[in-house]
């Protein structure tokens, strides 16, 4: 057997101690054998099926790229085994090429507006994982590429293997995955819904059938199980896959009730996770996330080099949250990624806090439903936009925070320290209504193009009166905003296309509020319940 390294991936849906071997004896004996052996041979069964490898002596001044067994077990706890690559000791111009190694990946926002249109139409939703599917790419002819033989499997004296599949670990892996999903989608009759063709769309008559694809994870949308099951026959004539009804998808657990028109997003597990990771599971619960802003002047003493990692590891596991399900934390997370590079203990005691407030909402997720209390016409997006002026006790920038909510709770937000400053409470406002336009033009246009045209402009809620004038365009000619840069007077253009328009609401019902600076407890509660569907 060729020498191969093996390490033991520690996810968080690792549920067994392993022993992972440091040499090849220790790789052959009966203990690690019996355990991980048949796991090592599925994986190779594959490789065989897919004639992943060419049997060969290595030619002269070949390199051989390194191999690593990566073992891990799954929910139910079945052991697995992957061979992965080493693609980092790839070389940029001969064994890969720059922009030809993207991987297709669906954004949190473009999955949670699908899940809100699926709990409005009563769409069932169904889920699929090929197996091995970065296997069935197939690499350029002319790319020479070496490995040794994994470990178990069958290799004569002295010859290697030339890649000719895309195997796990490969810069290009993922495109060519994709590449032949998106073929086979052309082939069937299906139509891409965004320009990173990750969403695709078929209609028959009446029945619709929407797929959603991350990397090799696949989420279904249909209302019907004629065309659902169609479906499935023939992408298993191409493809080797597992399916069924949807559960937890990357790490988020979505329930549905078609009877009762709502869907439900939440992380529950993972919280519990980093809870238990990072020391906290027995903590005690806060009620808000974060108490006051935070700043690199606090004169109290720098976290260990230890302490230095573990915070950035507790704020890259928050960012998931933030990201994902969780707005209500988004503005705490964006300020305490500002200090990954040097925290302090004030720092990590503001990290500690976030989780103290996750232990005591676990629970809470985003719900979608087709009745969402804010209008009578379903599958209408609208929202929110505010800005904190001059918040930063740093810079004194200021904090811009939106929210766009389409049946029922948010599909996409963002709390993000402005580049400039701002000289006025309006053009804080104004900066931070220019950054939503983007957004607003990309989600209008998938709802078009996923057959749910937005009519009419988008409703903005925003709190300053001279913001809206501004966008109505009163701003020519006023000394007040004749320095702000061109780019931020693409919020009075937008108002002319009807694109949105900006409507006025009161300071304390601005949702968006949530996402620019601490609030009090009453307050964060009342727009946590907007925000989130609850």
């Amino acid at each position: 057997m060729a020498e191969t390294s093996f390490i033991k991936n520690n996810e968080s849906n690792d549920t067994g101690k392993t022993n992972i071997p440091k040499n090849i004896k220790e790789a052959l004996s009966p203990q690690f054998v019996s355990e991980w052996g048949p796991a090592i041979d599925k994986e190779n069964e594959g490789f065989r099926a897919h004639d992943c490898f060419q049997s060969m002596p290595l030619p002269a001044g070949a390199k051989l790229l390194p191999g690593i067994w990566v073992f891990t077990r799954k929910r139910d706890g079945t052991a697995k085994a992957r061979f992965c690559v080493g693609g980092h000791k790839q070389i940029l111009g001969q064994d890969y090429f720059e922009n030809r190694n993207y991987c297709a990946v669906l954004s949190s926002r473009d999955n949670r507006i699908l899940l809100a249109l699926a709990a409005a139409e009563g769409f069932s939703v169904y889920q699929t994982d090929v197996v091995q599917a970065f296997l069935y790419g197939k690499l350029d002819e002319n790319l020479k590429i070496f490995i040794k033989a994994p470990a178990r499997f069958p290799c004569p004296e002295g010859h290697v293997l030339k890649l000719q599949r895309a195997v796990y670990g490969l810069h290009q892996a993922p495109v060519k995955f994709k590449q032949e999903v998106i073929t086979w989608f052309k082939d069937q009759g299906y139509q891409s819904m965004n320009a990173s063709e990750t969403i695709w769309k078929k209609t028959h008559e009446k029945k619709i059938l929407i797929h959603a694809l991350y990397a090799d994870d696949f989420l279904h949308f249909t209302n019907s199980t004629t065309l659902y099951k169609e479906f499935q026959k023939t992408f298993k004539e191409k493809f080797e896959i597992k399916t069924g009804t949807v559960g937890v998808y990357l790490g988020n657990s979505i329930v549905q009730d078609k009877t009762k028109f709502y869907t439900e997003l939440h992380q529950t597990d993972y919280i519990e996770q980093i809870l238990e990771r990072f020391g906290m599971s027995k903590c005690t619960p806060v009620i808000t996330p974060i108490n006051k802003r935070l700043s690199t002047m606090t004169g109290d003493p720098k976290l260990t080099r230890e302490e230095q990692e573990e915070y950035r590891a507790m704020v890259g596991s928050l960012l998931y949250l933030a990201c994902w399900t969780r707005p209500d934390i988004a503005y705490a997370v964006s300020e305490l990624s500002r200090f990954v590079s040097r925290p302090s203990k004030s720092h990590q005691t503001a990290v500690k806090h976030v989780l103290r407030y996750l232990k005591g909402t676990q629970n809470l997720g985003i719900r979608y439903s087709k009745q969402d209390g804010h209008s009578t016409q379903t599958n209408l997006l609208w929202g929110y936009v505010d800005s904190d002026w001059a918040g930063c006790p740093d810079t004194r920038k200021s904090t811009t925070g939106y929210t766009l909510m389409l049946n029922g709770a948010a599909v996409a937000w963002k709390s993000k320290r402005q580049t400039v400053v701002a000289l006025s409470t309006a053009e804080a406002e104004f900066i931070a209504a220019s950054s939503l336009i983007q957004e607003i033009i990309y989600i209008r246009c998938l709802l078009d193009n996923l057959g749910y045209p937005q009519t009419h402009p988008t409703k903005i809620y925003e709190d300053n009166a001279t913001c809206i004038k501004w966008a109505g365009g009163a701003i020519g000619g006023t000394d007040r905003a004749k320095h702000i840069d061109l780019r931020e007077h693409f919020v009075h253009e937008a108002q002319q296309k009807q694109i949105l328009y900006l409507t006025p609401i009161a300071g304390e019902n601005n949702v968006a509020d949530l996402l620019t600076k601490p609030l009090p407890k009453s307050r964060f509660l009342m727009l946590r319940k907007q925000i989130m569907g609850y």
